[in-house]
Formats: structure tokens, sequence, C-alpha cells
């Protein structure tokens, strides 16, 4: 029945579906951030799968090439390894990370550190992607959109 849909139907499907659910799932977890980063890592890996359709050998390149092209001020984290792998397939996270709900000033410094992520920001900027991602999406002519519809 999917098949006989027209596409703008399956796009708007997508787009709600990954809102409704998946965003929503992140920002409800934004007070315990192990929650929300494992969420967040997997909602870029499926992110990144709808938007390049790679073969299944490939989810990793996939992953750092959405990092790049819709979380750019994330790359320089290699997240895929720091975060996505280190967090889903071993609850913890690469050695230089920190991971926290929302910014704790020290009351010495009004600085954190550069590796420190706060699900807060990181969601901020995960949903910011998102519109991103979805304005790829309903833009009949981008590459995303017909990977998408292939997926």
């Amino acid at each position: 029945m999917r098949d006989s849909q027209p596409d703008d139907v399956k796009i708007g499907e997508i787009i709600d579906s990954f809102y409704r659910f998946a965003l929503r799932d992140i920002k409800v977890n934004i007070e315990n951030p192990i929650a929300a980063f494992i969420l967040s890592s997997c909602l870029i890996d499926q992110l990144a799968t709808f938007a390049y359709n790679p073969p299944r050998h490939k989810n990793s390149e996939s992953y750092k090439r959405f990092i790049k092209d819709y979380l750019p001020e994330y790359e320089a984290f290699d997240l895929y390894i720091n975060l996505r792998s280190a967090l889903v397939h071993g609850y913890s996270v690469g050695e230089h990370l920190a991971l926290s709900s929302k910014i704790e000033y020290d009351n010495d410094t009004d600085k954190i550190s550069a590796h420190d992520l706060t699900a807060t920001s990181f969601f901020a900027v995960l949903e910011n992607a998102f519109i991103k991602f979805c304005e790829d999406l309903v833009d009949i002519n981008s590459q995303v959109r017909k990977n998408a519809l292939e997926r």
C-alpha cells in the first residue's frame, strides 16, 4: 500500500515519525544525558541512512558524512568513535568527552572544556540539523529526498 502513496505523503510520514517519536524522546530525556545521547546517536544513524542510503557496511561513513553535512560544529569530536560506538555499544564515552544535561559553571571560571557535551546544547543543534535535513527531504530536486524514497 505504501508503494502506491504519493512521494510527498511518504516524505511527510518520514518527517512526522522522526519529529513525533525520535526528537520527542530525546527532548524528554535531556535531564538523563546518557539516554539523550544514546537516542541522539541512534537518530543520527537513522537520519544518515535516509540521507545517503548507504549499503549496510558503510554505516560509519554515512554517520560521519551526516555530522560533516548537518552538524559541522561537532565534526572535530569524532562522534562516531567517541560517542556513538563507545556509548551505544559500551555504555561509555571516549576518554576526552564528558556528558551532562547542561553546562555547570565553576565558581572560578565561566568556561567549560571544549570536550564537554551537554544534552541541552546538543539537542538544540540536532534539532536545527533535523530542520535542514527536512528541507532537503521536501526539495524535489535533492539527492537526500531521492535516497530517502529509495530507502
